[in-house]
């Protein structure tokens, strides 16, 4: 089930944002729940939740609101346990300001209202899509983010119009891929209304409203992102795991990661930069995001992605084995795993 955190204000535009979700989402058979950010309270069990979204809002990412607690925990949650999450535009900030810090989110030099064509990267978010022209409606924007954030959408007025963190499934537009031309229009006349400068940030560079047609691919996309991650490592442990591990947690988390693998090796998974999920119950996770020993365990990811010739990405299970065997002999295991603490078990 897909949880919807409405972060708007108005009730028109509250209405406006879940109907445009049930558009989006209406024909991919999945089910979801809208739940307004004021109401996060209410939430009384985020693990049956698969996938986050996080709304838009007039509301500022830089401010402190009385659901920051709240929803800054719901990312985490869905952080540590690697399940997918897309942020639009305040959600798209609100991500960076937890992810990054609120430093990294200003007012924008160049605010946006209407139709704006973005130029996007090769990315499992915009399978399908091509050329496109998204509405846009924002007065901030997030800057100079770090390594960690691969930047997979842009234009001339806003240089992070869209990111993926860590290659794992998470990931914030500036634009906004659910709403339609008609829901556009309807805030364009209210801005030209109630705005002085609106000129100054009005855009259209829609030719045709049948190129919009495409964006609802983004929540087809997004829906689909849910798969094992794992970092490069990792592929070496699980071939010599012996039910062993840190506490009784790791081991039963360990041992459902292995046994799915096992009983679908052709399944698509995601080798990620970073923590993944086998790290969930490591007591050396820091919070879903770094390994208090990323020194030692990135250089054995490095070693990994050099020895299969592999980038992170989205790969077939059984095609990463076959690689796995043609490599793995006793020098490239102690190359790779002498430096681990559970080497001798492993050996």
């Amino acid at each position: 089930m897909i949880l919807i955190i409405n972060c708007l204000l108005e009730e028109k535009s509250i209405l406006k944002f879940n109907e445009a979700l049930k558009y989006n989402l209406g024909d991919l058979h999945i089910d979801y729940e809208i739940i307004r950010a004021v109401s996060m309270d209410e939430i009384s069990d985020l693990n049956k939740y698969t996938h986050l979204i996080i709304s838009g809002s007039a509301a500022s990412a830089k401010e402190d609101r009385p659901w920051n607690y709240n929803l800054e925990n719901a990312i985490i949650h869905f952080i540590n346990n690697k399940k997918p999450i897309l942020g639009i535009c305040y959600g798209h900030q609100f991500l960076v300001r937890v992810l990054a810090g609120v430093e990294h989110v200003r007012v924008a030099e160049r605010g946006e209202i209407g139709f704006a064509r973005i130029d996007i990267d090769d990315n499992e978010l915009f399978e399908g899509i091509e050329n496109p022209v998204f509405c846009v409606s924002h007065y901030e924007e997030v800057f100079d983010l770090n390594d960690d954030f691969n930047i997979i959408a842009r234009n001339k007025n806003c240089s992070v119009h869209g990111f993926q963190y860590n290659n794992l499934p998470i990931w914030g537009t500036q634009f906004h891929p659910e709403y339609r031309v008609e829901d556009m229009m309807e805030s364009i006349k209210k801005k030209q209304k109630e705005d002085p400068d609106f000129k100054k940030y009005y855009i259209n560079e829609l030719k045709d409203e049948r190129e919009m047609l495409q964006n609802k691919l983004i929540f087809k996309n997004f829906v689909n992102s849910n798969n094992i991650c794992l970092r490069p490592h990792h592929l070496m442990c699980i071939q010599s795991y012996v039910g062993k591990g840190y506490s009784e947690k790791f081991i039963e988390n360990m041992d459902t990661v292995v046994e799915n693998l096992k009983e679908n090796p052709n399944q698509i998974i995601r080798i990620v930069k970073g923590n993944d999920h086998i790290c969930n119950y490591c007591p050396h996770n820091l919070h879903g995001v770094k390994c208090e020993s990323d020194d030692k365990v990135n250089i054995m990811d490095k070693k990994v992605l050099e020895y299969l010739n592999i980038a992170p990405g989205k790969y077939s299970y059984s095609e990463l084995l076959n690689r796995l065997k043609e490599i793995r002999n006793e020098e490239v295991f102690k190359n790779i795993c002498r430096d681990c603490e559970w080497y001798t078990l492993c050996y």
